[in-house]
């Protein structure tokens, strides 16, 4: 549990950072009313979703295709902005 308290902690401190960006919907995948509410959030209330939330509060959004051709490119290759245009892709699903 203390693993996943942790992962909340950090993608809920992204999320609220995230919310004073151009990108954050694509980049947390959340609504822009979603991102508005945790904008002005506290570290107390993030740390009390954190610790409420019996699992992890995001999902995975690459497809399984997309994982294996991010696995399968060599790291010195690898072009993050490809990752995220395939975000941006799926992010209808």
């Amino acid at each position: 549990m203390k693993d996943v308290i942790s992962i909340n902690r950090a993608f809920l401190l992204h999320a609220r950072s995230a919310a004073s960006d151009n990108s954050g919907t694509l980049v947390t995948g959340m609504t822009s009313e979603e991102l508005n509410f945790f904008k002005d959030l506290s570290i107390e209330q993030i740390e009390q979703l954190a610790t409420s939330m019996p699992t992890t509060g995001f999902f995975l959004r690459f497809k399984v295709e997309h994982l294996k051709r991010m696995v399968e490119t060599p790291r010195q290759s690898f072009n993050p902005q490809y990752a995220l245009s395939l975000l941006s892709g799926s992010a209808s699903r």
